[in-house]
């Protein structure tokens, strides 16, 4: 059975990653964290390139000051096991577009950068993913950070990719390590293969078949 697309937010996703040591516990509440929301569904055959795009919301209440975005893809999830990105050969790789409201740096952690985002403040985000005609079918995840600072002081919020289990664990119960105040969502598109011959020639039969009954009937009515 094929994957679903998962181009929403992920946030309970299962993978070994290093974190610093559990501190301190978050000063906002859940609804007031950072976010993103307009996610397009995305999907991709082996060597094409696709523009994605969200938004991302500044919910706290606070501004942000000199807010960095980072986005990289870190894992790729099959109906048989979870592979972090450095497993996978022929990886897709994503690359900002240029905009006027935000700067884009380019590398393998694509990061966009703001001099500031009023609370409430929504931000569009857009970025191109490169396939190669190697890159393997599945569904690839995005993880994401938000660093900024407030009243000199500096502030983080991670994915679930910047946690490892036990930092996650702690992290639903709303103990976070050091300077990382919440979690935000993960995003994800689909690289699936190219549709089948027999696909193709089935669905050409049936085009013709519906033209042919058209005309049939638009012969009869005359």
């Amino acid at each position: 059975m094929r994957l679903q697309t998962l181009a929403v937010p992920l946030v309970a996703l299962l993978v070994v990653l290093t974190a610093a040591e559990t501190t301190s516990a978050t000063k906002w509440k859940q609804e007031k964290w950072p976010t993103i929301e307009d996610v397009s569904s995305r999907v991709l055959y082996p060597g094409e390139r696709r523009v994605m795009n969200f938004t991302f919301l500044n919910r706290l209440p606070i501004k942000m000051v000199e807010p960095v975005l980072s986005l990289e893809v870190y894992a790729r999830l099959t109906d048989r096991r979870w592979y972090l990105i450095h497993e996978v050969t022929d990886p897709p790789v994503i690359e900002p577009v240029p905009s006027g409201e935000y700067e884009a740096v380019a590398g393998i952690v694509v990061q966009y950068r703001w001099e500031e985002l009023e609370p409430g403040a929504s931000a569009p985000i857009r970025f191109r993913i490169k396939t190669s005609p190697g890159t393997p079918v599945g569904v690839y995840v995005l993880r994401m950070k938000v660093q900024f600072v407030h009243n000199e002081k500096e502030y983080d919020f991670w994915s679930r990719g910047h946690f490892n289990d036990s930092a996650f664990l702690d992290a639903m119960n709303m103990t976070f390590p050091e300077g990382v105040e919440g979690i935000l969502p993960e995003t994800s598109f689909e690289v699936m293969s190219d549709p089948p011959d027999e696909f193709i020639y089935v669905l050409g039969v049936a085009t013709l078949a519906c033209f042919g009954l058209a005309g049939y009937l638009w012969w009869k009515k005359r």
